[in-house]
């Protein structure tokens, strides 16, 4: 990215007491699965106010890791709004923006995406892998580069910022922090990479090292899927002398539906193999059948859950086909028998 300014020269660099990494956010004005909330974009706006005071009052650089909204294009213009006025503008500083694969509608984030049209003029999305911007952190030069989630992570990055006395990577990837499994990464060393911080799972992972560079999966501030039941939503402070730090932010803890069919979600990250795969789908169905809910509108979920299950497990259209094939006839013969 360019940093220069229209007179051709670069701007100073941004002084901070470090960096406040800000997990993915899923903002929407709906209720993603099993959440009871009675205003789910209140209870996320709640957790960006605690992001802001923590920043202000530490003046640490807020960097968000992607899937700041839960639709590449969220229709709600007071959702988007209500994002300016309560998160980014009574920042101290602009915020930094990894791209997730819900931010963008396509292969790469587009003109047409909410983040890209709501972040211009006020705050950096790091739309293409590479270089973002250096700071001078308590007088350490760091240089903060990012992947967008499909991208290629590099494997070498201390050519791209030669002044820097340190650099921290952001990815939005599969990364296998609990072991190798289908479509994941595994952590590798980046050369002139002491720090990549990822997005995109869910969950907070024990961090990796391999070689000079450590793996952090901060987990999202936000949770969708009942796995996550007990877990402590939270952000991470990093400085160059006091490493990472961890601020629980204030949550409920009873935010999900427990009645009826309690469907099997996994978050982002999370995985089984082949024939838990097979058996999840099927446990599915079979709940629906012994609860009568497939004709409901919970049978609605159940294909919603289904549809991100896909996505997540990176089922095959083989599997696919005949999964939606038996949900759609449990439907159609609950519809008849009702």
């Amino acid at each position: 990215m360019n940093t220069e300014n229209s007179s051709g020269h670069k701007p100073p660099l941004r002084e901070a007491n470090g960096f406040l990494f800000i997990g993915d956010v899923h903002l929407t004005t709906r209720r993603p699965g099993r959440r009871k909330d009675v205003s789910f974009q209140e209870t996320v706006f709640k957790k960006l106010d605690q992001a802001v005071e923590i920043c202000n009052q530490r003046q640490l650089i807020p960097v968000l890791s992607g899937d700041v909204f839960h639709r590449a294009v969220e229709e709600s213009e007071a959702l988007k709004t209500t994002f300016k006025r309560r998160f980014v503008r009574p920042l101290w500083t602009p915020p930094i923006a990894e791209v997730g694969n819900h931010d963008m509608k396509g292969i790469r984030l587009a003109d047409s995406d909410t983040l890209c049209m709501i972040a211009e003029g006020l705050f950096t999305v790091c739309d293409t892998s590479g270089p973002v911007e250096e700071f001078m952190i308590n007088g350490v030069r760091v240089g903060l580069g990012a992947t967008p989630y499909g991208q290629k992570i590099p494997m070498e990055v201390g050519s791209l910022f030669p002044l820097a006395d340190g650099i921290i990577w952001l990815t939005h990837h599969d990364i296998a922090f609990d072991g190798a499994y289908p479509g994941a990464i595994s952590p590798f060393e980046i050369e002139g990479c002491s720090l990549l911080i990822n997005g995109h799972m869910h969950l907070f992972k024990e961090p990796v090292q391999v070689g000079s560079t450590l793996w952090c999966n901060i987990g999202s501030i936000t949770r969708t899927a009942i796995d996550a039941i007990n877990y402590e939503p939270a952000v991470w402070e990093f400085s160059p002398v006091n490493g990472m730090t961890r601020h629980v932010l204030k949550h409920e803890k009873d935010v999900f539906d427990l009645t009826g069919s309690l469907i099997d979600e996994i978050s982002p990250g999370e995985h089984c193999d082949d024939d838990e795969e097979i058996s999840s789908f099927v446990d599915l169905l079979a709940a629906s059948l012994e609860t009568n809910t497939a004709a409901t509108p919970e049978g609605e979920l159940l294909m919603e859950v289904f549809t991100s299950k896909f996505e997540q497990l990176e089922t095959s259209p083989a599997v696919q086909a005949i999964v939606t094939n038996l949900l759609h006839k449990v439907t159609d013969e609950q519809k008849s028998a009702a």
